[in-house]
């Protein structure tokens, strides 16, 4: 058969998911072929996925011209959902595939209402519905506006799988809410990485050595909490601030990057050392910045969030600070994987950052919870 694999971004989880498929692939030698459209940065920034394949005729790349792409990203969300959608067929027709993977399905739900492409689809569900809040009007608004775009595209016979990453409850509920068997569970992965082991944390950051680092890793987003993780700051007592120290690595967009400059000069606890810095790291340095650092801040606001951080944490047996809400909240619970607050707000962080010290892991449901959660797990789940 011939199937296709479309993704239009390469950041976080994007480039990881895809770099997980392709090495799946080339180890196992598929009959079947699979053409990765996605963008042509992709072959910049992440070479080495490339030649990971190369040997391999199960892997066909076919890179999206980045004018195309930021034309249709460019968009408003219900215009950009039919033009990706348009991209896609015209790609699944150009290779006569069978069946489409959609990495990313979200921005396909709207069209995918009233369209039904040629191919069977496939694709990875962000963010579902059941789990957020309903405390406002606001949030109903929201709640049901998810509800029915679900119920509605549910119902298309084109679509064989959606898949929700860890969360099982989520799945049996809009399998019997909207009468399907569509939704399925997908074990997120969590990738096993080399150390880059010429990297030490203290000396490349100027951390003073007697401190435990704080990490809060990952792309950054005001709805990680990284906002409220710097206002904290002013909320630690003596003790937190002689003994902790906070380190946050990742590409944030220039307003955000702003945002986290103003706030950083604006902090009164001057004793306490908090580190920004505004770069891509390796997978190497990713594992070693996990390793090297004590514990792991998640405040994250969504709770219908899954997190790949919540998997790198794991592998390496490292506390998480997250909130109690939601599905983290309850793997957290279930694998005891950390300290958990009520809200993702910053007297709250500061709360949890004081209990960190009286918290240890179980490093037996750490290993069960990474053990569940391997790339082979992932790929074969998700390509089967």
């Amino acid at each position: 058969m011939v199937k296709l694999i479309y993704d239009s971004a390469i950041t976080g989880h994007h480039s990881e998911y895809i770099s997980h498929l392709v090495k799946h692939l080339s180890k196992f030698h598929s009959e079947d072929v699979y053409y990765f459209v996605v963008s042509e940065e992709l072959k910049i920034a992440f070479p080495e996925i490339i030649s990971e394949s190369e040997g391999c005729s199960s892997v066909v790349w076919e890179f999206i011209p980045q004018s195309v792409i930021k034309k249709i990203h460019d968009l408003s969300l219900l215009k950009r959902s039919f033009a990706e959608l348009e991209l896609v067929e015209q790609y699944a027709s150009k290779f006569s595939v069978n069946e489409v993977f959609l990495l990313y399905f979200n921005i396909f739900q709207l069209a995918l209402i009233f369209k039904r492409p040629s191919p069977k689809l496939k694709g990875i569900l962000f963010l579902q519905f059941l789990r957020m809040e309903k405390a406002t009007l606001k949030d109903k608004l929201k709640y049901y506006r998810k509800y029915l775009i679900t119920k509605f595209y549910s119902r298309n016979p084109k679509i064989t799988s959606v898949f929700i990453l860890n969360d099982q409850k989520t799945v049996d509920y809009l399998n019997n809410e909207f009468r399907t068997d569509i939704f399925k569970m997908l074990p997120d992965p969590i990738p096993v990485y080399d150390e880059d082991n010429d990297f030490q944390i203290y000396d490349y950051y100027n951390i003073p050595k007697n401190k435990k680092v704080l990490l809060h890793p990952g792309s950054i987003d005001p709805r990680k909490g990284t906002y409220e993780i710097i206002d904290s700051v002013d909320f630690l007592n003596d003790k937190e601030t002689e003994e902790y120290a906070i380190l946050i690595v990742g590409r944030a967009k220039l307003d955000i990057e702003n945002v986290i400059r103003e706030k950083l000069s604006a902090l009164q606890n001057i004793n306490f050392t908090i580190v920004f810095d505004n770069t891509f790291v390796s997978n190497e340095r990713l594992k070693s910045l996990f390793l090297q650092s004590y514990a792991v801040l998640m405040p994250y606001k969504n709770a219908e969030a899954s997190s790949g951080i919540m998997g790198h944490a794991s592998i390496v047996n490292k506390c998480v600070l997250a909130p109690d809400s939601g599905l983290i909240g309850e793997l957290i619970k279930k694998y005891k994987l950390g300290v958990l607050i009520n809200k993702p707000i910053s007297i709250e962080i500061a709360r949890g950052i004081e209990r960190l010290g009286e918290y240890s892991n179980d490093e037996a449901l750490s290993v069960e919870f990474a053990s569940q959660h391997t790339v082979e797990v992932f790929s074969t789940s998700l390509l089967n």
